[in-house]
Formats: structure tokens, sequence, C-alpha cells
């Protein structure tokens, strides 16, 4: 019996555009920036339920670290309260040693993303945030984002249902003026 090749993660497309923050000070600086849209996992309509998601991975002081912001499709440009928002999602990851340190939305206690611009029909998005936990001496502050993102991206085969259209178009949103 042949050997089976081992298995591959799916691999995010690479976007297009800048991505930057500070970190409690430092930059971060991004070594690797995906985006696209896709399905939302675990809803009960995943058809209905699409995404915009990025996600930014780079270091902060020499420690490897990423930040991902998963933007619900339905958000039109404007400024959001991060905090118990069920539109937007923030996550972010430090490994500075072999623990690592986790940072979800549910955990902020402070926190801000503004939507500038969303052109669907172009995958185009940008805008700015920070988010923090000051109880913890945690701060992202300057967040910005301009990207372009892949609209016709293969979702991963376990979060689109049988039978799904593994993509489609959004609807076009208009830049804020």
């Amino acid at each position: 019996m042949p050997a089976k090749p081992p298995l591959q993660r799916p691999q995010a497309p690479a976007a297009l555009g800048t991505f930057s923050a500070t970190v409690n000070g430092h930059p971060f600086i991004t070594h690797s920036l995906s985006a696209m849209a896709c399905l939302r996992p675990g809803r009960s309509d995943p058809l209905t339920c699409r995404i915009w998601k990025i996600l930014a991975t780079g270091t902060v002081r020499r420690h490897r670290t990423m930040i991902g912001l998963f933007i619900d499709e339905t958000v039109p440009p404007g400024n959001y309260n991060l905090l118990r928002n069920d539109q937007i999602t923030v996550i972010y990851h430090l490994t500075p040693t072999r623990m690592a340190k986790i940072y979800h939305s549910r955990d902020l206690q402070q926190g801000n993303l503004t939507l500038l611009g969303c052109d669907a029909a172009a995958g185009a998005l940008h805008g700015n945030f920070e988010f923090a936990v000051p109880t913890k001496g945690f701060h992202v502050t300057d967040g910005l984002f301009d990207l372009v993102c892949d609209t016709n991206a293969e979702e991963h085969p376990s979060i689109r249902p049988a039978g799904a259209p593994s993509a489609r178009r959004f609807p076009a949103y208009t830049t804020r003026p």
C-alpha cells in the first residue's frame, strides 16, 4: 500500500495592502498578511453569515505575534465599540516563551474599530482600531488596515456545509464621506 502524503494545512491567501499597530508602545512588524471574505463558522445559517477575515502575523520585540480581525459582512462604515460586539471579533496571540498569551474580544476592557470604507465588489477594506486590557498592562494602539481582500477565497471544507457554494460576492458598500 503506497504511503499517504502528509496532510497540509489550508493556506490563507496573501493580502495586498498594509496592516500596522503598536503594542504596549512597540511596533508590530508584519511578516505575513491574509485577508479574505469567507463563511463564518458556528452560525446556524452559514450561507448568510459571511465575514471579512484579516490575519496579520509578525513580531513585537522579537516575539511571534498574531492579530486577527473578523468583521461581519453586514457592518457598514462607521465607528464600533469592540466590547460585547457580535459583529466584530478581535484576537491577539503572543508567543513569548512556552506559555502563549491570548486575548479575545470578550477579554477586552476597552476597544474601538472604525471601518472607514468597504468596497465589497473590489474587496477593498480600510479602517483603524485600538483595544486594551489596562488591568493587565496590555494596549494595542495606532492599528491601521488598508487591504484588498480575496473575495473568492476557498473556505476550509469543514466550515462550508455540503452542497454550499464555495464563494459569493458581497453587496457593495459605499465609503463614508
